[in-house]
């Protein structure tokens, strides 16, 4: 996973940094960025220039480019502006509340066309990024979603919307990862600490070379398994 973090300006429009609004994760929204070509860059610059007030609200933890590279925007314990409505879907409001921006999280995904289409890259790493975060929260492959199942009257992603036997594979795909499980090999000279939180305290110690079981994702960090412990290690030392 090709990882870049990236935050959002802290600002009420896009990043407000109410932590203490999100509540327990209950799902993962799929979008898309409804313009053609365009790249995680320009993503955080728009989502940024919301920062004044003019653009209105909107933002989103993640987004996946063309080719597959993962940004971060807003750390996953912050909620962002992804998917607020003045109406939502039955199923929703079953299963995510009242206002689920606070329960859940959002991915951007990147596309080729005004249908929506995605790259090979695009899709790959967006199913590994959903798998990993459903894992992290102990989420089932129905707590993946999409911002038009969740709001009812949005098409997006486009690509979904169109070709809801895309959403199918896409969904058992990421279900098959889940499944079958992640595996990564310790890319890192000297060694790799693993601790129990993002930069909390060690745990343990990864050898290069040493192959790890990996069952979550946050913030730029793998949920890490040996037979010895468990804890989180940075994604940037461990090749998938």
């Amino acid at each position: 996973m090709v990882y870049r973090e990236k935050l959002l300006t802290k600002n009420n429009w896009s990043r407000p940094v109410r932590d203490y609004d999100m509540k327990q994760i209950k799902g993962i929204v799929l979008h898309w960025i409804a313009a053609p070509k365009q790249t995680p860059e320009h993503v955080y610059n728009w989502f940024e220039g919301r920062k004044n007030g003019k653009n209105g609200f909107g933002s989103a933890h993640y987004c996946v480019g063309l080719d597959g590279e993962v940004w971060q925007y807003i750390p996953q314990s912050e909620m962002a502006y992804h998917v607020g409505s003045e109406t939502y879907t039955e199923e929703a409001l079953k299963r995510l509340g009242t206002y689920p921006n606070n329960s859940t999280l959002g991915i951007e995904m990147c596309h080729t066309s005004w249908e929506g289409e995605f790259t090979k890259d695009t899709w790959e790493e967006t199913k590994l990024l959903s798998a990993l975060l459903l894992m992290e929260y102990n989420l089932e492959i129905s707590d993946l979603t999409t911002h038009k199942k969740v709001v009812g009257w949005k098409e997006c992603p486009r690509w979904f919307h169109l070709f809801p036997a895309e959403l199918d594979r896409f969904k058992e795909e990421t279900y098959t990862i889940m499944e079958g499980g992640v595996k990564g090999k310790v890319n890192a000279t000297w060694g790799l600490n693993v601790r129990n939180d993002v930069m909390g305290a060690k745990v343990g110690w990864l050898k290069n070379g040493q192959e790890v079981d990996i069952n979550g994702f946050k913030d730029g960090w793998f949920r890490v398994i040996t037979d010895d412990f468990q804890g989180y290690a940075s994604s940037r030392y461990i090749n998938i």
